[in-house]
């Protein structure tokens, strides 16, 4: 095959410029899919953050718990303390 001269040398890819009704309706189906994934996206962070806000009050909850047990056992320990004194003072 000879060229003709001022015929354009074309590469063995080529693009057609127009939009088909196919074309159409898979991009506006990606549009969609991302828009849902989007929004299920923020459903799942409010869900996250609502879950993370409730461990942070359990927490808080748990370590008054924790000191408030850590008082009563110290309280205990000093009234063992001091009862096992008594019983040394009454034999000794």
């Amino acid at each position: 095959m000879a060229k003709r001269s001022g015929e354009k040398q074309e590469s063995g890819w080529s693009f057609r410029r127009e939009i088909t009704l196919g074309t159409l309706l898979q991009l506006v189906t990606l549009v969609v899919v991302l828009v849902a994934a989007w929004v299920n996206l923020q459903k799942d962070m409010v869900l996250i953050r609502h879950e993370l806000a409730r461990l942070v009050q359990v927490y808080d909850k748990l370590q008054q718990h924790i000191e408030c047990l850590t008082e009563e056992s110290l309280e205990h320990e000093y009234r063992l303390q001091a009862l096992e004194q008594q019983e040394q003072q009454k034999r000794g």
